[in-house]
């Protein structure tokens, strides 16, 4: 019976064991949860309230938000949920963020799978796991698992020193409660599509990414330089065309710009007017 019990431990931990860079990652998604529920940084202070001033059609370059006027846009969902749905849902857009962003990048690299596969245990091997501890069992089937990985040593290596090379900007990012996550995955997918041969995709995915924070415009360069000139003016198309969205969902009062123009002439430019829109890309 105690071997019974053994075995079915081991049939439930193999699974586990055998996808070490799984485990991982749950481990992550847990310690990445904290400094998003229990911090209030940009995402709460800057930019949810610059969308709230959108939807009460006041200016919105105020209170340190100097971005593009589609971030606040995009928090518009947020301005009147609760506070753990609020949380819950940037968490989630910043995980499957951070999810692209890794996935693509190692895609990217030409690198391929990087868990291993679970092997078949000799009868031996089980009557001998039987008879030696837990975590020598652990022990033992984990340096099996990775002594058939898919992926050499040096495919390991490679991602190992790649991650330690760039977390930490991933880390600035969530801890900030900041876009950068969101643009560098569409960055990301740009690549991938470009990669794949889809130009006109690839330059729709670098305009998103430039319309929220300007750096990404510059693959429009980068593509006219080699000639690739449709997706070059796809970027640059979508960069301004989402920051006109907010324009056409929440423009201004009538009533307020009328009141500018004829009481405060001077003060015309404070508005969110397209001219001030584009002036932050």
């Amino acid at each position: 019976m105690a071997q019974a019990a053994a075995g079915e431990r081991r049939s439930v931990l193999a699974p586990i064991l055998s996808r070490p860079y799984l485990l991982l990652g749950v481990v992550l998604l847990v310690v990445l949860a904290f400094p998003i529920f229990r911090r209030d940084q940009d995402w709460v202070t800057v930019f949810i309230p610059a969308a709230e001033r959108m939807a009460n059609g006041d200016d919105i370059f105020q209170e340190k938000f100097v971005y593009p006027p589609v971030n606040a846009w995009m928090a518009l969902p947020f301005v009147d949920l609760p506070f753990l749905p609020s949380r819950t849902l940037w968490y989630v857009i910043n995980m499957a963020a951070l999810l692209i962003l890794l996935v693509g990048a190692w895609k990217l690299s030409g690198g391929g799978r990087l868990d291993g596969i679970q092997g078949v245990e000799s009868p031996e091997a089980r009557g001998e796991s039987q008879r030696i501890g837990f975590w020598s069992r652990w022990r033992s089937t984990l340096d099996s698992q990775l002594s058939t990985s898919m992926a050499p040593w040096r495919e390991h290596a490679i991602f190992w020193l790649g991650l330690l090379c760039g977390i930490s900007s991933c880390f600035d990012a969530i801890t900030n409660h900041q876009t950068d996550l969101i643009v560098a995955a569409l960055c990301i997918l740009g690549c991938l599509a470009m990669a794949g041969q889809r130009d006109l995709r690839a330059g729709l995915w670098f305009g998103l990414a430039a319309g929220i924070k300007c750096t990404p415009l510059l693959w429009a360069g980068y593509l006219a330089w080699r000639k690739r000139w449709v997706p070059a003016f796809a970027v640059v198309a979508m960069a301004v065309a989402i920051n006109l969205v907010p324009d056409l969902t929440h423009p201004p009062p009538k009533s307020r710009e009328a009141g500018v123009e004829s009481q405060e002439p001077d003060r015309a430019l404070d508005s969110p007017s397209l001219g001030s829109r584009l002036s932050t890309l």
